[in-house]
């Protein structure tokens, strides 16, 4: 008695847990992901002198973002913060990255 108890206790949580994961709204795997197809659009128009980096930019008070950075013959032609990606550094914090935001794509 106490197994067949058991078993229909197994077989009711087995059945929850498929229906759970049923009804939950999880993501299609058969469907690229917004932003994905987003960024194959973009890729897929620009030139062969294109070219996309990421960097993070930084203030003056030591908080830094990090940007998607679009280049297309050396220019900067989008320039898109990345959700989430930020930081804030100490006020001692130095940056010693030397980078020259105005030529990003040379």
């Amino acid at each position: 008695m106490r197994r067949f108890i058991f078993l229909i206790g197994v077989l009711i949580l087995m059945f929850f847990l498929v229906l759970i994961g049923y009804f939950l709204p999880f993501s299609n795997p058969s469907e690229p992901a917004p932003n994905l197809t987003e960024e194959l659009a973009t890729l897929s128009s620009l030139s062969p002198n294109s070219n996309i980096k990421t960097v993070a930019i930084c203030n003056e008070s030591n908080f830094c973002q990090d940007y998607k950075i679009t280049c297309n013959n050396g220019e900067v032609i989008e320039k898109n913060p990345v959700p989430g990606a930020f930081i804030q550094h100490p006020k001692d914090w130095k940056d010693e990255r030397n980078i020259d935001y105005e030529s990003l794509c040379k």
